[in-house]
């Protein structure tokens, strides 16, 4: 605890922290994890903590809050110190972004204090910081740097350390990752997986629970991917369940593997480049803590799905849909002209109960985001995968907003599907009591490696000579407008995804045109926005990440790059990759 410049404490450090959870996925774009309350128009529990208060005295009590829907102040909350609640309303300032707002003044004598958050309003009510000032203090300015030097200066981080001894560095731990960590270690390589979650798996782990689909899902019966992914399915099994964990599968994984070290919430936030252009070290900071790591090693795989690392150290990327004539796509799929759409994400799992009598449910007014005529055939009262955001909003950019815009939707379909839906009557006694908050995101920077897959590449089953893995789901990039549409099926374009032939993914889609040393696998490798619809399903980003992971391992330990490895050694690479259990296409 710091005593100059009075008292700061991180909400995400709360010793008691009720039914509010961290949330630590913007940490890169507001700088710091934070508290939020998930109620579903009820509020959540009291989060608790305590301080110590060296010299007594006067304070300025400030919190960093968000209001965010400034028209209806949805996500609002109360402060109490010492059980006493101090100030008004926060989360309500009417300001856009993360803002401080004053609770007022407070005398405080020296020793222990308490202090809790109390939700207001059951609507996603968040908490970053409170900093108790010595009362002359000049209100604190809101925007982000202003509160990092702020934060820098009451609080400061830890100093960095410097983690050596990889081979190998794997950033990012959904399906590409998993394998493609796995996959190095097996290979000989001292390799670091360093992910920004606390646990494995991306979009396939508990949080948000997508299975590894393929080519064989709805598409080619006996074409499921093989590998470690299997193995992946197979340490996931639970008995009762029908699908696996895979966060479990994957820490089983991890288990076994000697030359495998993992590193949770570490946000990869820069690199450095040596005189060549090829990286020489990537720093991350702690999630939770704040605290800074650098990572070298010979090779690096960017398993991000938004191409962070890529981006950082100065890879070519693209973002947003090509032009159809630019390869050539069919008009019908890709647009005319080039823009900088991509697909939304997704919250899954919402949950409902049954009651034994009906439940009222009028979608707040805060979720009025439905268009007029809308309407939908649900499956179900479960969540659909179509309850996505507009194109036109940028999860990467713009994640916070982009990902309470899914939850705007969330509830506005509850609302929809309570009162107007054709399962009304079945929806009647159905009580919504949980609605996520972790997005799955599908889209947003694609690497440039020495290819770009293009959908006309998979609609003719290309097998190129430096195949390391294949697909065959269909060109899946769902409706642009998202539930901006009255009247959609969500597939987009056309009636649902264009079939396309068991296709192969060439080596070159892998690594980086630019970036020497830089291998990818997943949603960031080298194709056109129409092909990603095919590309990045789970059980082929593992592929990739089993295909990159082998070839980086091949690299660091044989002094190579990947390019050269391509050139002089593709046949050995596909023949590992054969040994490890993938399925080469002949």
């Amino acid at each position: 605890m710091k005593y100059y410049d009075g008292i700061w404490i991180e909400a995400e450090d709360f010793e008691d922290k009720g039914a509010w959870v961290v949330e630590t996925q913007f940490t890169h774009l507001m700088g710091s994890a934070y508290l939020m309350a998930p109620g579903v128009g009820k509020p959540v529990g009291a989060a608790n903590t305590s301080f110590a208060v060296k010299n007594g005295g006067r304070h300025a009590l400030w919190i960093r809050a968000k209001d965010w829907m400034p028209e209806h102040h949805p996500g609002r909350f109360v402060v109490s110190v010492d059980g006493k609640r101090v100030g008004g309303e926060m989360g309500a300032s009417g300001k856009t972004g993360w803002a401080w707002e004053n609770a007022g003044a407070i005398d405080l004598g020296a020793g222990t204090h308490s202090l809790a958050l109390d939700d207001a309003s059951g609507a996603f009510a968040r908490c970053d910081a409170i900093w108790l000032a010595p009362d002359s203090c000049e209100r604190p300015e809101d925007d982000y740097g202003a509160t990092e030097r702020l934060r820098a200066r009451i609080a400061p981080e830890p100093p960095m350390r410097d983690a050596v001894g990889f081979d190998v560095v794997v950033v990012g731990a959904g399906p590409a990752g998993v394998c493609a960590a796995v996959a190095a270690a097996r290979a000989g390589a001292k390799t670091a997986l360093v992910f920004d979650r606390p646990i494995p798996g991306g979009n396939c782990s508990r949080e948000i629970g997508i299975g590894t689909d393929g080519a064989a899902t709805f598409h080619h019966p006996g074409w499921e991917e093989r590998g470690i992914v299997r193995e992946w399915n197979d340490l996931g099994s639970v008995p009762g369940r029908k699908k696996p964990d895979l966060t479990l599968g994957a820490e089983r994984l991890f288990a076994a593997e000697r030359n495998l070290s993992i590193f949770e919430n570490e946000r990869v936030v820069d690199v450095e480049s040596d005189s060549g252009g090829s990286i020489a070290a990537a720093t991350s900071r702690n999630t939770l803590t704040g605290a800074r790591t650098r990572w070298g090693a010979a090779a690096f795989i960017d398993c991000t799905g938004d191409g962070t690392l890529g981006e950082l150290a100065g890879a070519e990327f693209r973002f947003g849909r090509e032009a159809a004539e630019e390869f050539g796509e069919p008009p019908d799929l890709a647009p005319a002209v080039a823009d900088r759409l991509t697909m939304s994400g997704c919250l899954t799992g919402y949950k409902w109960e049954m009651r034994d009598c009906p439940v009222r449910f009028e979608a707040p007014a805060w979720a009025d985001v439905l268009p007029e005529g809308f309407t939908r055939d649900p499956p179900g009262l479960g969540r659909p995968w179509w309850l996505e955001h507009p194109n036109d909003i940028d999860d990467l950019a713009h994640g916070e907003e982009a990902r309470d815009e899914l939850i705007r939707y969330v509830f506005a379909y509850w609302g929809w599907l309570k009162n107007l839906s054709p399962l009304a009557g079945e929806a009647a006694n159905a009580e919504l009591v949980r609605v996520p908050w972790i997005n799955g995101r599908r889209e947003s920077r694609r690497l440039v490696g020495d290819f770009i897959l293009s959908a006309s590449d998979l609609l003719a089953g290309s097998m190129f000579d430096d195949r390391v893995c294949y697909g065959g789901w269909g060109l899946d990039v769902h409706d642009p407008l998202g539930m901006k549409s009255p009247v959609s099926n969500g597939w987009g374009p056309g009636a649902r995804p264009h079939e396309v032939p068991i296709y192969s993914i060439p080596f070159r889609c892998l690594y980086s045109r630019n970036v020497s040393n830089l291998l990818m696998a997943g949603r960031c490798i080298s194709v056109t926005h129409l092909a990603l619809g095919s590309t990045r399903v789970g059980a082929t980003c593992a592929t990739e990440g089993q295909a990159a992971g082998t070839a980086a391992a091949m690299c660091a330990l044989g002094g190579m790059t990947p390019r050269e490895l391509g050139r002089s050694r593709i046949r050995e690479l596909q023949n590992r990759l054969i040994m490890g259990g993938m399925r080469i296409i002949r």
